[in-house]
């Protein structure tokens, strides 16, 4: 298991900056230690744009789970946003082969895989800054439990966050560069 993690963690460095810059940061945020249910979040670096999902679990079978789900709803969607994920090392994201095989044609590959060097989650710092400003709508053990939320709860929690405008926007949020990235693909 640490020769795989080694090489895995190597992937990271291998991965050019432009590259890099298009990836999907996924991490989990936990809510009260009773909780069962945690969130998996996934932020879209390209837009600042960042979803939650609800989780029953924090292991990598739910992760591939929803994962799954993601891609089955929207395949064209998910291989354009989701085609790169970068992650922590934690035992949720341990199954690297499981987050990559596609729900669709298991055959194929989904997405590729890279691990953030250990303890360095600025790599995926777009993510962990997002964080920062989710815990102040869900308080780290202040009596909110995951475990009490919806996937409705995490869409609003969602809109919220992603409805905020940002000074490194230009006063933008990232709802607006989500819908102008679509627009400007159009034409429109």
């Amino acid at each position: 298991d640490g020769a795989r993690r080694g090489a895995l963690l190597r992937r990271l460095h291998g991965l050019p900056e432009e590259e890099r810059a298009r990836a999907c940061e996924m991490d989990t945020v936990i809510g009260l230690r009773s909780d069962r249910r945690c969130l998996l979040t996934l932020y879209l670096r390209a837009f600042r744009f960042q979803l939650a999902l609800l989780m029953p679990c924090k292991t990598a079978e739910a992760v591939q789970a929803r994962l799954d789900e993601l891609e089955k709803a929207a395949p064209n969607a998910f291989a354009r946003l989701f085609s790169l994920l970068l992650t922590d090392n934690g035992a949720e994201f341990a199954d690297c082969a499981g987050i990559e095989r596609s729900a669709l044609d298991p055959v194929a590959g989904r997405c590729s895989v890279y691990y953030c060097d250990v303890r360095q989650s600025q790599q995926k710092g777009g993510c962990e800054r997002n964080h920062v400003e989710l815990r102040k709508l869900l308080p780290k053990g202040r009596g909110i439990s995951f475990d009490r939320l919806t996937g409705r709860d995490c869409a609003v929690l969602m809109s919220q966050l992603n409805s905020e405008p940002r000074p490194s926007l230009g006063g933008m949020c990232a709802i607006d560069m989500l819908l102008g990235g679509a627009r400007r693909r159009r034409g429109a």
